[in-house]
This record gives structure tokens, C-alpha cells and sequence, in this order.
């Protein structure tokens, strides 16, 4: 402390960094996109899925 001239505004090397926010839009904007991914996977899932039922028949 001494060496710093008794500055005690000194800041904490470890903190960890702020965290950035999105915005509420940017947000929606980006579950709404993985959803409509997810449910493409699920039809693409319930197609090979219905093939190979066919097909065991």
C-alpha cells in the first residue's frame, strides 16, 4: 500500500468482467430461431422413425 502513495483505489485484478446484456427482442429473437430448429429436428426424428415402422411391416 505504501508503494501505491496510500491509494486506496486500487482495483481488484481478479474481478471478473461485466457481464453484456442483450436485449429483450435480440433474446426472444434467438429462442424463437432454436425452436423452430428443434421442431425441424423433431419432423425430421418422427420421418425416420414413421420409414422404419413402415418398413418393419
Amino acid at each position: 500500500m505504501a508503494k501505491n502513495n496510500y491509494n486506496l483505489d486500487i482495483k481488484n485484478p481478479n474481478k471478473a468482467k461485466a457481464e453484456e446484456y442483450r436485449a429483450p427482442e435480440e433474446i426472444v429473437a434467438s429462442i424463437v430461431g432454436k425452436e423452430k430448429r428443434i421442431f425441424e429436428l423433431m419432423e425430421e426424428i418422427q420421418d425416420q422413425i414413421n420409414k422404419g415402422w413402415n418398413d418393419g411391416v
